[in-house]
């Protein structure tokens, strides 16, 4: 499990989103992306990607979209509560979450926050790149 760290750089603008600098295994990468998570609420969410990521059985990955299996142990008010944060925070993603089926699916609609979804793939620990 990789343990990234995040550097805010500037508050967003409707001209100029935020900044996110991702540093993981040493290598940052730069994403601008209209988020409106800060400081601790940005940890947090984080923390529970995390910990859904652990129980992730299978993941599918396409340009624009992420659909990954969780397992039994996952524990659905917690992906429910991640969605609730995600929808207020990042509103270009749509988000689905079946309890029945234990799949959580996460998609852009444009080319433009692709790395956004990245960001969210590697938050839950999944080593696949974006299609």
């Amino acid at each position: 499990m990789r343990s990234p760290r995040e550097v805010l750089q500037g508050e967003p603008t409707a001209s100029a989103p935020r900044i996110f600098r991702w540093v993981t295994d040493n290598q940052p990468k730069t994403i601008p992306i209209a988020c409106s998570l800060t400081g601790s609420g940005l940890v947090r969410q984080r923390e529970r990607y995390a910990t859904i990521g652990r129980t992730a059985i299978s993941s599918r990955r396409s340009a624009r979209e992420l659909e990954v299996e969780l397992s039994g142990d996952t524990n659905p008010s917690l992906v429910h509560e991640a969605l609730v944060v995600e929808r207020q925070c990042c509103p270009f993603f749509s988000l689905a979450f079946s309890e029945t089926d234990r799949r959580l699916r996460v998609s852009v609609g444009n080319d433009q926050h692709v790395p956004a979804l990245d960001t969210v793939a590697e938050a839950l620990g999944l080593d696949e790149p974006g299609a």
